[in-house]
């Protein structure tokens, strides 16, 4: 589980507010500051070394903490007069006996962690001859989130390798994800973590677009390896517990007759060349309730949302996709990065042109192999779009007006254009590589992961935007050291809670609930 909660002792702050507020820094529960508390009294070096190395290890966990190094004195000149080496944003005299009357100090210098409305979330006394847990500080950290939730999932229809895509009903119980390796989509519930149904590749999705029933060479295609059924994105219907998923389903093959020369012989072989179609599935419990061709020729949708009876989905629409060495970018007015399908009228409409891409937020390159992340919402017409490596965020509407949405902090910096292999991207180490976006009634939630060389992930950052794309806050959520954090997808969220789908080298797949502050 990523957090845990304790109690925490509650102190006055009036000390730093009032000398905070002549830099423009206001305190809330939302800061954490670090602060430690030494003394010219006793021995104003002492420990300079050790807070020093403490606070260069903590900025790399909590980059926006304040670091304030607070020293007891007679006099508040003695420190104008002296240099302090330390690495702290600010250094602020005590001459009022703050450190030993409010924060109990002992053993100098201390290390207290406080958030900025007073809660003491970790102390530690006697800093250079103290170990540093870096553990116990990030674990204490999380006790500003609270009513954590962490639920196993039961995988007893086999392990969950590998998935595509997640969902979650309006009612935030049961939780959908495409189990690629078994090729299925798999319900379960987020209280519980039973698994409730699945949706399975069933005949009736195998042979959806087969004229003859008799057509026996289908069946020998699927013994070859051909897959019928590959499920892409899925969502639930606005305020139901209806499944919408999209799926590629196997449409027909034409035979190729292939001669080759050997030894002055010719040697000629059957090689088949499979066509796939898009249909758009509706199940309730498991069972298969509509199935409706896609009319449209994209070449893969691998997000998908709902908003009352339209469903917006990301992929490459408009044909030209098929053309070997295409330049996407001139024909950028053809290329739609994102389009919205209506059950009632069985419409496919354009929604994100490459074209509104350009002008809205200054594009010059683009791969098309990055088809990025969607987020929309019944709450308002508009639909958030990420795609991190091409450099694009932003924002647009049916009416196709688009703005650019400006990225800050580690999204930010992890922003660019990347003329290379998606998977390529996934086998690096130590960058942000996978970026995705929900929605709640405030705006759009981001969350971003970072790997190391053995493919664990050693970092998640949680973003919040508003709904005019203004930037709210960024937090770094600590993971346990004791367990292998492997795969982190953010599922919904609601109010001021995200729930995410972790994978656990120990723990297998869980289901996180967290209170963001």
């Amino acid at each position: 589980m990523l957090y845990s909660n304790t109690q925490a002792q509650v102190i006055n702050m009036d000390l730093f507010r009032s000398k905070l507020v002549a830099h423009s820094i206001s305190l809330n529960d939302e800061k954490i500051c670090f602060v430690f508390a030494t003394s010219f009294q006793q021995c104003p070096g002492c420990g300079t070394t050790a807070i020093n190395d403490r606070i260069q290890k903590l900025r790399k966990f909590f980059p926006t903490a304040l670091y304030i190094l607070l020293v007891e004195t007679d006099d508040s000149r003695e420190i104008e007069g002296n240099s302090i080496n330390t690495s702290s944003d600010y250094t602020f005299a005590d001459t009022v006996g703050y450190i030993r009357n409010v924060l109990k100090a002992k053993v100098i210098p201390e290390l207290y962690v406080l958030t900025g409305n007073g809660r003491i979330l970790f102390h530690q006394n006697d800093i250079p001859h103290s170990s540093f847990d870096t553990k116990a500080i990030r674990d204490s950290i999380t006790t500003r989130f609270s009513e954590n939730q962490s639920v196993l999932l039961k995988e007893k229809t086999g392990f969950i390798q590998v998935i595509n895509s997640v969902a979650l009903n309006s009612n935030h119980d049961k939780l959908a994800l495409v189990d690629l390796a078994q090729n299925k989509i798999r319900v379960f519930n987020t209280v519980s973590g039973e698994q409730e149904f699945t949706v399975l590749s069933s005949d009736t999705l195998k042979y959806f677009f087969r004229k003859d029933k008799y057509d026996r060479d289908w069946q020998l295609l699927e013994q070859m390896g051909a897959g019928l059924v590959d499920f892409a994105g899925i969502c639930f219907a606005h305020n139901s517990d209806t499944l919408i998923s999209i799926a590629a389903l196997f449409s027909g093959y034409t035979l190729d007759t292939i001669i080759r020369i050997k030894n002055g012989k010719p040697d000629s072989t059957e090689q088949a060349r499979w066509q796939k179609q898009l249909v758009m599935i509706s199940s309730f419990n498991g069972r298969i309730t509509e199935i409706s061709h896609v009319p449209q020729d994209n070449n893969w949708l691998t997000s998908l949302s709902s908003v009352d009876d339209a469903y917006t989905f990301t992929g490459l629409s408009g044909g030209i996709y098929a053309i070997a060495g295409t330049n996407f970018m001139a024909h950028s007015d053809s290329v739609f990065m994102v389009g919205r399908y209506h059950t009632k009228s069985k419409r496919m409409e354009p929604f994100l042109s490459l074209n509104n891409i350009i002008s809205s937020c200054k594009t010059v390159s683009f791969n098309p192999g990055f088809q990025g992340s969607i987020a929309s919402s019944i709450a308002s017409p508009e639909i958030f779009y990420l795609n991190i490596w091409n450099s694009i965020f932003m924002i647009a509407s049916a009416n196709g007006s688009a703005k650019c949405v400006e990225p800050k902090g580690i999204l930010k910096d992890n922003m660019r254009y990347e003329n290379i292999n998606p998977q390529q991207i996934a086998m690096r180490a130590d960058t942000f590589y996978n970026a995705e976006i929900t929605r709640n009634e405030k705006g759009v939630v981001v969350i971003m992961t970072k790997r190391n060389t053995t493919k664990q992930i050693v970092k998640v950052v949680i973003q919040s935007y508003s709904l005019n794309g203004e930037f709210i806050r960024e937090d770094s959520l600590p993971i346990p050291e004791d367990d292998y954090l492997l795969d982190a997808r953010i599922v919904g969220a609601w109010s001021n809670k995200i729930m995410l789908l972790c994978k656990w080298k120990k723990m297998r797949w869980d289901v996180e609930t967290i209170s963001l502050p």
